[in-house]
């Protein structure tokens, strides 16, 4: 610990040795009279072990949204509910920063994160208001009954893709696809591709051999689309029309930053079926 010359406090490298109460006092003078007036400030601190948060419930923008819909809302409600007059809980949330954008595995694998920490806040009269985190051992020894209703509420796990330059965070290696498909299309033919398991994801990606991501068009099927051979609709559907040699190659769906389909086309030139079957 390190205290430096504006007064703040700095701990490095937090341990669970590091939870207590910390003090600060101070004194001020009183401009009315020239008084000097005392002031304290406490703050009751908790390091969580790493083994308690070990398993944290994690996803996209969607999945956080279901997360407090589902489990944050209702315990908030409860604690409203149960809360007595001389002693009023409410539940918040409050965000890390966003962390660096970092590389994955693959190309489009480009991920940074943030975590929400929920808390909960004591109202017992104007001058004491403590902030517990919700798996704190200090709430449940100074409010054991609205400790029992948040003790379950952990640490989310939050992620997006981001598009910036990346800091690289894993090793690059063969993709591991969920699904993987091989398909032969004759020269000049149609075909429709749908995206396992995008019903209401917040991002789908259709990615050409690892390279090109493909953008959504509204016209994929109308006036002019056969003009681009390739194209994804607004309800992530790959569509290939008329399609012709130079279309062949390896398709990937991405939901969610995870790699779901990979789908192999090869295109038969019109002369070689015409040939066989003269």
């Amino acid at each position: 610990m390190e205290i430096f010359d504006n007064n703040t406090l700095v701990i490095n490298k937090v341990k669970t040795k590091h939870s207590g109460l910390y003090s600060c006092n101070t004194t001020r003078l009183n401009d009315t009279d020239n008084s000097t007036i005392s002031i304290s400030y406490n703050y009751l601190t908790q390091v969580i072990e790493k083994d308690v948060i070990s398993e944290l419930p994690s996803g996209s923008l969607t999945d956080w949204r279901k997360y407090r819909e589902n489990v944050l809302e209702p315990a908030a409600l409860k604690l409203d509910d149960e809360s007595l007059e001389d002693q009023i809980a409410g539940l918040n949330v409050t965000w890390s920063p966003w962390s660096s954008c970092l590389c994955g595995s693959f190309k489009f694998d480009t991920r940074r994160f943030r975590y929400a920490y929920p808390y909960v806040i004591v109202n017992e009269s104007d001058q004491l208001a403590p902030i517990f985190p919700t798996q704190s051992e200090w709430l449940m020894d100074f409010y054991p009954y609205f400790a029992s209703i948040v003790m379950n509420l952990t640490i989310f796990y939050e992620y997006e893709r981001c598009v910036e330059d990346c800091v690289p965070d894993a090793l690059e290696e063969d993709v591991d696809y969920k699904y993987e498909q091989s398909v032969y299309l004759p020269e000049g033919s149609d075909t429709k591709f749908l995206c396992p398991e995008s019903e209401n994801a917040s991002e789908v990606l259709w990615v050409i051999n690892e390279e090109t991501v493909l953008s959504k068009s509204p016209n994929a099927l109308g006036t002019g689309a056969s003009e681009n051979h390739v194209a994804v609709d607004m309800r992530d559907e790959l569509f290939l029309t008329a399609v012709r040699p130079s279309e062949a190659g390896i398709f990937s769906c991405i939901v969610d930053m995870m790699p779901i389909k990979k789908i192999t086309v090869t295109i038969i030139p019109k002369s070689i079926f015409l040939t066989k079957g003269a």
